[in-house]
């Protein structure tokens, strides 16, 4: 749910579970935030060292990809997953770390706190004020085979914070007050409650246990040049999709006046920018100009051109 509720401890517990069953499972990558508990709850388990990355005079540890894919485990943990990996590193993301470790065919039991989803940015803007930078596409939880949920009441949480067991005394008192108050936890909980929902109803969807949408059945949302707009229609039009288990369209009408060399380029930037997020959360891009609009019923093509 949110940072301290033990996650990272659930994940090396599990592991622990997986190699006594005869697992070959080894530690990707783990942040311990300097908790003891967590730290001695690594134990035995095989850590892949920590690739070494200097930037500017500084060196960076990062997840070292090469040396999972080379020792090739049956399993391995990664936390941190919405990470963004230092400058010159192969993938500027951590989630598309684990997406080439996946295709290696490798399991990686991974964790995330829900407000690093991208699809649920407008809920968790307007709940803790706060902008969340390092985000990951919601498809990457979506298409998880098993989501767990680790979470704690909300008082007993920021008892653990109280007492130093997730940040240090001087940090403590700040996170109280600012993002782990009791009602921004409170609404923090209830989105992460909603978010394991829908994957349960799309695994029923997907294994037939429950019935399917009807084929005609699809989401649409209208990209307007108001970026601030536009943003939150995608992602509602995201969490719905999702919800539906379906695909989606992010359509936008480009009027003469808004053609390409007439846009500023903050309008263009803002433009590509939503039409990107758009895209990064599965839909499809639709760009239709104003006299071709709305489309004859022969034309019920979608492309997905860029907005230029």
């Amino acid at each position: 749910m949110a940072a301290g509720v033990g996650k990272t401890y659930k994940m090396l517990d599990d592991a622990h579970g997986l190699r006594r069953h005869g697992t070959d499972v080894v530690v990707g990558y783990v942040e311990t935030h300097g908790r003891p508990e967590t730290e001695a709850r690594i134990g035995d388990l095989e850590v892949v060292p920590r690739k070494q990355v200097s930037y500017q005079g500084v060196v960076l540890p990062e997840m070292d990809l090469d040396a999972i894919l080379k020792r090739r485990p049956d399993a391995v943990v990664v936390d941190e997953l919405a990470h963004t990996n230092a400058p010159g590193s192969r993938n500027e993301k951590r989630w598309k770390d684990v997406e080439e470790i996946l295709a290696a065919g490798i399991s990686v039991m991974a964790a995330v706190n829900v407000q690093h989803l991208e699809g649920v940015q407008d809920v968790v803007g307007s709940v803790t004020g706060i902008e969340v930078r390092e985000r990951l596409p919601d498809r990457i939880v979506r298409d998880a085979d098993a989501l767990v949920v680790v979470d704690l009441p909300v008082e007993e949480l920021r008892e653990r914070i109280r007492v130093g067991k997730v940040y240090t005394a001087e940090k403590a008192e700040q996170a109280l007050s600012s993002f782990f108050t009791e009602e921004k936890l409170t609404r923090l909980r209830e989105l992460t409650l909603f978010q394991t929902a829908d994957h349960i109803e799309a695994d029923a969807h997907d294994s037939g246990t429950l019935e399917a949408p009807a084929p005609q059945a699809r989401v649409a949302v209208a990209i307007p040049l108001a970026p601030e707009i536009a943003r939150k229609l995608i992602l509602r039009a995201s969490r719905t999709a999702g919800r539906m288990n379906t695909r989606w369209f992010a359509l936008h009408v480009r009027r003469s006046r808004e053609r390409p060399e007439r846009l500023s380029a903050r309008q263009h930037r803002a433009l590509t920018e939503n039409v990107e997020l758009a895209m990064t959360l599965g839909a499809t891009f639709v760009v239709r100009r104003r006299r071709t609009w709305p489309p004859r019923s022969s034309d019920s093509s979608a492309r997905r051109p860029s907005p230029s």
